[in-house]
């Protein structure tokens, strides 16, 4: 499962790899993921070579600061979305809940 729409609660739960971070303008976390794309092959590839492959499956994602201490880079999450998500690309949203994969082996990021 890549992508799942709760139509009941308008919440979205995706599942891919993260592939940056950075911190936005208040200081929150912000990570990049992508999916839609076999985890062969991103390994050993640049962020953007990956975002060409994935287009357009790919978000930034806002993260609680409780949540985001236990997330790297090339981990595998599933995320659920709440509220709205910026159509653009890579297109954003605000995570509600974060899980670490943790019985999938981490992407090597370039």
């Amino acid at each position: 499962m890549a992508i799942k729409q709760d139509q009941e609660k308008e919440n979205w739960q995706f599942e891919g790899y993260v592939i940056d971070y950075k911190k936005d303008m208040q200081g929150g976390h912000q990570y990049l993921m992508a999916w839609g794309v076999e985890a062969a092959s991103m390994n050993n590839h640049t962020v953007d070579q990956i975002l060409k492959t994935a287009d357009p499956d790919a978000m930034w994602i806002s993260i609680p600061e409780a949540t985001a201490k236990n997330i790297q880079l090339g981990d595998k999450i599933k995320v659920k979305t709440t509220g709205t998500i910026n159509d653009s690309f890579p297109s954003q949203a605000a995570a509600e809940r974060v899980e670490v994969d943790k019985s999938v082996k981490k992407l090597n990021i370039s």
